[in-house]
């Protein structure tokens, strides 16, 4: 398993997945040094050795990994730009890149606390054939109701395991101490069915 997380301050997706899954693969993307010491600093304390960086832009990322080699890409809470489509993460300029780097059907995952960053992400993915597979508009809304008497069952423990919940990035923790809404949603692309990159 190949596992890239794209900018975050914190690094809480590669640093704690990589050492859950020490025979996973994992990638932190980034252009400032100073968060990637961060993050490789923490990996070397523990030990985890599973975990590459790569100090670039996101426009250069198909030079650094081999097309269609990425199982899971993270992108958690970016910069919304609501005046820049074009600079957003999930705008159609960096879903070319994601979709030659994934492999067939695997997976975008993003958080986020934006609604309106959120929902152009939707509409955006759906129009070049992107399929969500799952979309939830308050994770840990959801997460408290299906938890509410449930504690010692399986499917409890599936949540408080589960990534997407589990994990929790800088910001994350920072809007939830805030009472925020956290959105998330994945995606995967076919490429083999569509023909697109």
């Amino acid at each position: 398993t190949l596992v890239v997380e794209i900018w975050c301050w914190s690094w809480a997706y590669t640093k704690i997945l990589a050492e859950r899954d020490p025979d996973g693969q994992y990638i932190g993307v980034d252009s400032k040094s100073d968060r990637m010491s961060f993050g490789s600093q923490y990996c070397i304390e523990r030990g985890i050795k599973n975990v590459r960086w790569i100090y670039s832009q996101v426009d250069h990322l198909k030079s650094c990994i081999p097309p269609h080699s990425i199982d899971h890409i993270w992108i958690t809470f970016p910069d919304p730009r609501p005046t820049r489509d074009r600079q957003k993460l999930t705008s159609p300029k960096y879903q070319a890149i994601y979709s030659s780097l994934l492999k067939p059907w695997w997976t975008i995952h993003l958080k986020t606390d934006d609604l309106s960053f959120f929902e152009y992400t939707q509409k955006s993915l759906i129009a070049w054939w992107w399929s969500i597979s799952w979309l939830k508009k308050d994770i840990y809304g959801e997460m408290s109701s299906k938890m509410n008497g449930k504690m010692g069952n399986t499917h409890s423990k599936k949540i408080l395991f589960n990534p997407i919940t589990s994990i929790q990035t800088y910001y994350e923790t920072k809007w939830l101490q805030q009472g925020r809404t956290i959105y998330y949603l994945s995606s995967s692309f076919n490429k083999e069915n569509t023909g697109k990159e």
